[in-house]
């Protein structure tokens, strides 16, 4: 099968489903990938709801390469520890994403990130990261 996008951002949505936030409320407190735009018009999602976006691959230097940029959105409320909660899930998330781009059997080459920036919404924020993929399609 070759790859593509969709199956970068796939793979990325199994990787963080694949873990458990290190301050978990209960145990139902889990991350819950969505690829694609979810609906926040009531505000936050009550739980770790994570947003996953890609933009459509660039094809790097004629050849069967490609690079794309993926959004990872999370979504908390406003508690008292859910800053430094999604600050430490925003740094073992993107530990889990360059392991598995390390070990993955897709194609993906690396993945390179910028910071991750909080910006507020009504009732909490969302928790944001770039990240780059490079990745071989067929």
């Amino acid at each position: 099968m070759a790859t593509t996008t969709g199956t970068v951002l796939t793979g990325i949505a199994a990787t963080i489903d694949a873990l458990t936030p290190a301050s978990q409320a209960s145990s139902g407190d889990i991350f819950r990938c969505g690829i694609g735009y979810i609906d926040t018009d009531s505000g936050p999602p009550k739980h770790r709801q994570v947003e996953i976006i890609g933009y459509g691959g660039k094809r790097v230097k004629e050849c069967a390469e490609y690079d794309t940029q993926v959004i990872i959105n999370i979504y908390y409320n406003n508690t008292s520890n859910a800053m430094v909660n999604a600050c430490a899930d925003a740094d073992q998330i993107v530990v889990a994403l360059q392991t598995w781009a390390g070990t993955n059997t897709i194609s993906v080459d690396y993945i390179q990130h910028d910071q991750a920036a909080p910006s507020p919404i009504p009732g909490g924020f969302v928790m944001t990261r770039a990240i780059s993929v490079h990745y071989r399609g067929e």
